[in-house]
């Protein structure tokens, strides 16, 4: 089968032109590549720094835990020690003021 004279030229330009359009979509193929790359990428640091903020708030509640117990427990009871002892020690000095006779 002969070939027309623009047959050939024809040809050509539709192999350009494919060759073309394969450059453009393998381009836009690695432009999306690289945004998913970098979706994965801030997806990690999100990761990272939640975890980081779950550590802590787990130490901002430890704190205010201890905080509540030594408010609650440790220094009323702390508080009771003392005025026992201040109790006791008002005691003494009344006995022995008692024994003085003041």
């Amino acid at each position: 089968m002969p070939k027309s004279k623009g047959g050939g030229h024809t040809l050509s330009y539709a192999k350009s032109e494919l060759k073309h359009k394969d450059y453009l979509i393998d381009k836009m193929i690695a432009i999306r590549q690289k945004k998913l790359t970098n979706i994965e990428i801030e997806r990690i640091k999100l990761n990272e720094k939640l975890t980081l903020l779950a550590r802590g708030i787990s130490d901002e509640i430890l704190k205010t835990q201890k905080q509540i117990y030594d408010l609650c427990e440790v220094t009323p009871n702390k508080l009771n020690d003392e005025i026992s002892s201040l109790t006791y020690f008002k005691g003494v000095l009344e006995n022995k003021d008692v024994e003085q006779g003041i």
